[in-house]
């Protein structure tokens, strides 16, 4: 399958058709391998290029339900990751968040792959979570890491 038509069907699928020129641009530079940094105004639909990776991966490689493309994304603020949550969860997407109140059945769906996109403050992910890189799960199915709203992170 052709990288714009997994694009365009991804978009339609989560219900972000059509997509953006600058959505789709984004989207497919990062599946041609490239590190992407995508600015656009309050609004325009960032989320939509980091919420259609995974499906995008899984229809260029025909990867089912059980070796489903992983997306980590890392956001410094908690109420945004848990309105992406509750948004991308409404798209139908296994969607999953890590805080210090995550219970032991979602840390377990973190570390088993069960979330296409896992959502983690930068605290989360350089701490306790760091060593999720090396899980053989997320070394196989790991597509890569996406930060949301960057210029909040003062400090790495």
């Amino acid at each position: 399958m052709d990288v714009n038509v997994a694009v365009v069907e991804a978009g339609k699928k989560l219900g972000y058709y059509p997509l953006k020129d600058e959505q789709t641009l984004c989207i497919s530079k990062f599946v041609e391998g490239n590190d992407v940094f995508c600015v656009l105004p309050t609004g325009f639909g960032k989320t939509a290029c980091f919420a259609c990776l995974p499906l995008v991966f899984d229809l260029l490689h025909s990867r089912g339900s059980e070796e489903k493309s992983i997306l980590i994304v890392i956001s410094p603020l908690t109420a945004l990751i848990k309105n992406h949550v509750e948004t991308l969860r409404k798209k139908s997407l296994d969607v999953g968040y890590l805080d210090a109140d995550s219970t032991i059945e979602v840390k377990s769906h973190v570390l088993k792959g069960k979330y296409s996109i896992v959502l983690l403050s930068p605290e989360m992910l350089l701490g306790k979570w760091r060593s999720l890189f090396m899980n053989k799960v997320y070394q196989r199915r790991l597509i890569g890491l996406a930060i949301d709203e960057a210029h909040c992170v003062v400090k790495w």
